[in-house]
């Protein structure tokens, strides 16, 4: 009998040990969200900008980007059927030591008005380029690869 006792305080202690390296927790929302997403950036290039112009191919849905540097996260919301512009009163310079670029996570960016043909099953892209002294300036489109 003391033998079974010992055995079951044994695996009740062994059982807690891994529950909590295993992190048991009640399920949430955010349990079922996988942590790893494809991640797309639109690379900006060095430059002072006046502003910074994004669009969506989308009819219905909006979508968050960030826009990151060094060391800025900013989040931006990019509305369907619209262009967002984001101003900079006094310039924005960007220089390639900042890394500045806007993140999206699932969707890539592209030219939107690729993907706006008439009869086609739509692809949600997004489309970002700067507004500098000399005129647009088109970002560099690339898949986040770690």
């Amino acid at each position: 009998m003391q033998r079974k006792f010992i055995l079951a305080a044994i695996l009740g202690t062994c059982t807690t040990i891994l529950a909590a390296q295993i992190g048991t927790s009640r399920p949430g929302p955010s349990s079922n969200r996988p942590t790893r997403y494809p991640q797309f950036a639109a690379w900006i290039p060095p430059g002072t900008y006046s502003a910074i112009i994004l669009n969506s191919s989308g009819d219905e849905r909006r979508w968050a980007v960030s826009l990151v540097s060094r060391d800025t996260s900013v989040p931006i919301v990019v509305p369907p059927r619209d262009n967002i512009i984001i101003p900079f009163k006094d310039g924005w310079t960007v220089e390639a030591k900042d890394e500045a670029r806007l993140v999206s996570n699932l969707v890539p960016f592209d030219d939107s008005a690729l993907y706006n043909k008439f009869g086609e099953q739509p692809k949600y892209v997004l489309s970002a380029w700067g507004i500098t002294a000399s005129g647009p300036v088109r970002f560099e489109y690339r898949e986040v690869k770690d």
